[in-house]
């Protein structure tokens, strides 16, 4: 082989491999909903902010999670990300959303769908021993060249059993959905990593598990942030994490953060997004 196609090879797989290893920012958020009772804190003081929050962090793709109609409408005009996903209550525009916000200068989206939580998880229902209605809404993308899935959720915040079941529920949906592609699980779980719905979900006995991206990142915070604040940076309340964004097949995780952003007394939701980058590898 001549010197010329030696060096033409080099330089082709060196432009290949750039190409492959492409960073995208992947990010899940409950903005609270538009609830007026929340006095200072309420949607219409804060709408801005959270605005901000997404921009600022340049996801590829975000999941919302409490979001009214409304909200999404005004998020998706403010930051010009479209979106996916529809009312829990009625499968269009009744009750919260879990919707998927992208960015469609970055991601190209081929498919997206939604499910319920439930035993009849094909039509509006409530599913086990839960308090409400609870959906997961996905989408097929394409990064790069690379085709991935997203899946957004919010599960219920009493019912055991339905955590328990929604968790076997969204790992065999993900599967069958994506079939075996590189997938991204987001959204407020309502569980923190000492729950046995949250051992379900990461559990390598299982052919169908997902990996925590916080525990599988090559930077991140020696002490695991919280995720859920209540809106007063100097509260007294405990806090937790119950949001998380879970990863499966051919994904590394480079780095996982929380926006703590806050106007010096408030966050702008009670809960903090958590985000992360990645990349895909085969």
């Amino acid at each position: 082989m001549r010197i010329k196609e030696v060096l033409y090879l080099l330089l082709s797989l060196v432009f290949a491999n750039n190409l492959f290893s492409q960073e995208i920012t992947v990010m899940t958020y409950n903005i609270r909903y538009d609830n007026p009772s929340d006095g200072i804190n309420d949607w219409n003081h804060r709408r801005d902010k959270v605005s901000e929050v997404i921009l600022n962090n340049k996801p590829a793709i975000v999941g919302i999670q409490e979001a009214l109609k409304n909200q999404v409408d005004y998020l998706s005009e403010k930051t010009k990300y479209k979106f996916i996903g529809k009312g829990r209550d009625d499968g269009e525009t009744a009750g919260e959303y879990s919707p998927i916000l992208y960015d469609e200068s970055k991601v190209e989206l081929l498919k997206y769908g939604m499910f319920w939580l439930s035993e009849t998880p094909s039509k509006p229902s409530i599913g086990w021993d839960a308090c409400c209605k609870r959906v997961v809404t996905w989408g097929k993308f394409k990064y790069e060249g690379e085709v991935f899935f997203y899946f957004n959720t919010h599960f219920d915040h009493q019912g055991d059993k339905a955590k328990k079941n929604s968790s076997k529920l969204l790992l065999n949906k993900a599967q069958e959905i994506s079939k075996g592609a590189a997938l991204f699980i987001g959204g407020d779980f309502n569980f923190n990593p000492d729950n046995c719905s949250y051992q379900y979900l990461v559990d390598p006995e299982l052919s169908v598990s997902v990996k925590d991206s916080y525990f599988i990142a090559k930077n991140t915070y020696e002490v695991r942030p919280l995720t859920l604040r209540s809106f007063d940076v100097k509260s007294d309340f405990a806090g937790d994490i119950i949001d998380y964004i879970f990863i499966r097949n051919g994904i590394d995780i480079i780095n996982y953060s929380v926006d703590s952003s806050n106007n010096g007394t408030a966050y702008f939701s009670d809960h903090v997004p958590v985000i992360v980058k990645a990349k895909f590898v085969k």
